[in-house]
């Protein structure tokens, strides 16, 4: 199946920055959309809820967040060398749940984390 990414500058000639409520207007009506990728930004939940469009994150700018993210716990709680290692192991678990081929087995890896979340560390729970 081939599915047409909305992309902003297939609907402005000069690509330029402008307002999302106005861009969600603009694929509105032109583009019958299933669903928008975003970067992480909360201002966008809301007018893609009421457009009734599923919203997922960019994949690349989720990898950012989360390596932030580790780094900063990493430098606030002063992780030694193995429990870095630990730390990126379990990343590794996160990763496998973003790049999963289906559904099915994301929430199969989902719920064996929260299963098991006294193993693992907080900013793994929390992603």
């Amino acid at each position: 199946m081939n599915v047409k990414q909305l992309k902003l500058h297939d609907f402005i000639e000069d690509f330029v920055e402008i307002d999302y409520n106005t861009f969600l207007e603009i694929d509105k009506s032109k583009c019958k959309t299933k669903s928008v990728t975003t970067d992480l930004k909360e201002e966008y939940r809301k007018p893609i809820d009421t457009l009734i469009r599923d919203h997922q994150f960019c994949q690349f700018h989720l990898q950012q967040k989360i390596n932030r993210d580790l780094k900063k716990f990493i430098k606030e709680n002063n992780l030694n060398e193995n429990e870095i290692n630990i730390l990126y192991q379990q990343k590794k678990r996160i990763n496998s749940i973003i790049y999963a081929q289906n559904i099915k087995n994301a929430i199969k890896m989902l719920e064996d984390i929260l299963n098991n979340k006294k193993n693992y560390y907080k900013p793994i729970i929390e992603i």
